[in-house]
C-alpha cells in the first residue's frame, strides 16, 4: 500500500473550525482515508482522526459521512470539523418523524444548523441524530437555513442515496412551507406566481433578485390575516438560497423575524424569542425504492393564533 506524500500539493481552505481538502493523486494502491489524514496532519494524533471518522465529523462535498472504509478517490473533496473548546447549547429539541431502512425524516427546530458550520459542531441536527440513532452513514439529502424550522430528509443507506438525491435534483419532491409575513395596507391580491433571477449579492451572505436569467420560482398564497400580519403558503419550484425570504420581500410581505431581508443588520443579535416565522411544513414524493407515495407533515407551528 502506498503512503500519501505530505509534501504533495493539496488545496486547503479553512477557518479556525473547519477545513476542506481535495484528495491529491496517489500511486495505487491508495491509502485509506485515515492513513491520508494522519500523514497529511502529523501534528494531530491518529486517534483524533479515527474518532472524527466514527462520529460523522468528516464528510464529502455532498454531505455524505465518510468512514475509514470509504474508498480513496483522487479529486474527492473532503470537509472536516475541528473540536470546539466551547459551544453554545441550543435549547430546542429535534424529533424523528419517520425512519426506515432508506431514509430518516426529522423535524428541525429553529436555530439548529443542519450540519456542522461556524461555531456549531455537536449542536447540529446531523450530529444529534447520529448520536441518537447510531447511524454513522446518516447524510442530509437537502438543507434548511439555521433559522428555518421544519422537515429535513436524511439518507440512512449510502447504497441507495443517489436514488433519493435524484428526486431533489429533478424537482420530484413537492415542498410546502408556511410563513408569517407583514402585509401592507395596499395589498391587492392573495395569490402570486413569482419567477425571478437570484444571484449572490456583493454583501455576503446576502443574495439579491435580478430580472434575468430566471432561476427561481415560487407559488405564494395568502391563507389568513391577523392585523398587519398574514399567514402564507409557499410552494418553491426551485431551491435557490434564501429564495423564499427574497420572494416574500419581492411581494412586499417580508417574513416576520427575518434579519436579512429587506434590511440586513450584521450586528443583529439573534433572539430565541423572535424566530424566523418560516417552516418547511410538508414534503411529499414517490419513493424510488418502494414506489410508495410518501407524505410527511411537520409537527412544529408558527406563532399564529388558533381560531
Amino acid at each position: 500500500m502506498s503512503r500519501p506524500d505530505p509534501n504533495k500539493s493539496i488545496r486547503v481552505g479553512m477557518d479556525c473550525r473547519s477545513g476542506k481538502i481535495t484528495l491529491p493523486e496517489e500511486t495505487p494502491p491508495y491509502p485509506t482515508i485515515l492513513e491520508f489524514l494522519t500523514t497529511r496532519f502529523p501534528h494531530i494524533d491518529g486517534s483524533i482522526w479515527r474518532n472524527r471518522l466514527m462520529t460523522g465529523k468528516i464528510q464529502d462535498s455532498d454531505g455524505a459521512i465518510l468512514t475509514d472504509e470509504t474508498a480513496y478517490r483522487p479529486g474527492k473533496i473532503v470537509h472536516y470539523y475541528r473540536e470546539l473548546e466551547s459551544e453554545t447549547k441550543i435549547p430546542f429539541k429535534e424529533s424523528i418523524i419517520f425512519q426506515n431502512d432508506q431514509i430518516l425524516v426529522a423535524d428541525k427546530p429553529h436555530f439548529l444548523p443542519v450540519i456542522p458550520v461556524g461555531d456549531y459542531l455537536h449542536e447540529t441536527l446531523l450530529y444529534r441524530l447520529i448520536k441518537k440513532t447510531g447511524l454513522k452513514e446518516l447524510s442530509p439529502l437537502h438543507r434548511l437555513d439555521r433559522e428555518t424550522a421544519g422537515l429535513v430528509i436524511f439518507s440512512t443507506d449510502k447504497a441507495n442515496r443517489a436514488e433519493y438525491q435524484k428526486l431533489f435534483q429533478s424537482g420530484q419532491i413537492k415542498k410546502i412551507y408556511q410563513a408569517i409575513g407583514r402585509i401592507p395596507n395596499n395589498l391587492s391580491q392573495d395569490n402570486w406566481k413569482i419567477a425571478t433571477g437570484i444571484v449572490a449579492d456583493n454583501k455576503w451572505p446576502l443574495n439579491k433578485i435580478v430580472d434575468h436569467p430566471i432561476n427561481a420560482r415560487t407559488d405564494i398564497s395568502l391563507v389568513d390575516t391577523n392585523g398587519f400580519n398574514g399567514l402564507f403558503r409557499l410552494i418553491p419550484k426551485t431551491g435557490k438560497t434564501h429564495q423564499l425570504r427574497l420572494h416574500m420581500t419581492h411581494i412586499n410581505c417580508p417574513i416576520v423575524g427575518d434579519r436579512f431581508y429587506p434590511n440586513f443588520d450584521p450586528d443583529f443579535h439573534i433572539s430565541y424569542d423572535n424566530p424566523l416565522q418560516l417552516i418547511a411544513a410538508q414534503l411529499s414524493f414517490t419513493d424510488p425504492i418502494s414506489s410508495d407515495r410518501m407524505e410527511f407533515n411537520s409537527k412544529l407551528r408558527l406563532n399564529w393564533p388558533v381560531k
